[in-house]
């Protein structure tokens, strides 16, 4: 299995090299490589990621565009695991049974290296992602809030669609409705994403950022005047996630969100994430958008 990493995943199948890294013709400090991935509905995200309905989770393109980097980097890359997440702008929605192509473009930046991934399916394009290596933006550190229970799993179960093994909040223990909400995420090491890998590595990226997404849907949910009672709520994209110290099974991550903004039934954040004093992530703006139209191909 194409994983090479160090760190649990987040997608079980495995991602293809179909073209290697190469120098670009004509421009020899710019690289390029392809890759895919076949979506099996077999893949342990569907049946807690809107069961029924089963969609591809954002965060798990994410995660193929994060594999497909490790898997092919120019020599002079060697840190396998990104300072920042640029930006994740999500276009299209990827059902079961689609095949995603990850086309990677690497160059220098800023002392460091960027790659721009652009992930798409037979259909069209779906996502778009850029991730930078070296020097980039660093979480910062939040005060601390009160530990009391303000909503519990049942609570969240009831607000949230999300199941095993995709629900990744346990609780809440802070909420201020319309503008700020505190959460905790248990990483434990009998999670899907060490079913390959060994329990000891570092919690996905991916599913970090993904508990962090839930907690800001959390927040979005309690937001009066947005959704409805058939409305999906998807991540439409995130800017400047910076990406702190590993996360391993047995810590506790605090999320912080506060809302920034609401457009109707569409709803902007930013925030945080730590494990005690230590920030491990930070959202500089994340997206979220309800919809009320069914997913109608692999592509929306």
């Amino acid at each position: 299995m194409a994983t090479a990493t160090g760190e649990g995943i987040t997608v079980l199948a495995p991602i293809t090299l179909v073209a290697p890294i190469e120098p670009d013709p004509g421009r020899p400090q710019r690289f390029r490589a392809i890759t895919r991935l076949a979506v099996e509905a077999t893949e342990p995200v569907f049946a807690g990621h809107y069961p029924g309905r089963p969609i591809f989770p954002g965060v798990c393109l994410l995660d193929c565009a994060l594999r497909s980097a490790r898997l092919a980097r120019p020599t002079a890359v060697t840190d396998s695991r990104p300072t920042e997440i640029e930006s994740a702008r999500f276009t299209g929605i990827v059902v079961p049974g689609a095949i995603v192509t990850t086309e990677l473009t690497w160059q220098p930046r800023d002392e460091g290296w960027r790659c721009s991934a652009r992930l798409s399916t037979g259909d069209g394009e779906v996502a778009t992602i850029r991730l930078r290596y070296g020097p980039g933006r660093r979480p910062e550190q939040h005060e601390t809030v009160s530990a009391d229970t303000v909503l519990d799993a049942a609570d969240i179960r009831r607000m949230l669609p999300h199941r095993y093994p995709i629900l990744l909040v346990d609780r809440v223990t802070e909420l201020a409705a319309g503008e700020r909400l505190t959460a905790t995420k248990a990483v434990t090491g009998n999670e899907f994403c060490y079913a390959a890998d060994t329990a000891g590595t570092a919690y996905p990226v991916p599913l970090l950022l993904e508990s962090w997404v839930q907690a800001a849907a959390l927040l979005a949910v309690g937001t009066p005047g947005t959704g409805g009672a058939d409305a999906l709520l998807l991540l439409g994209s995130v800017t400047g996630v910076g990406i702190g110290k590993p996360v391993l099974p047995g810590e506790i991550v605090t999320h912080r969100v506060i809302l920034t903004r609401s457009l109707g039934d569409t709803l902007l954040f930013e925030g945080g994430s730590s494990v005690g004093a230590e920030p491990v992530q930070a959202v500089r703006q994340a997206v979220l958008a309800f919809r009320t139209e069914e997913p109608r191909s692999t592509h929306a």
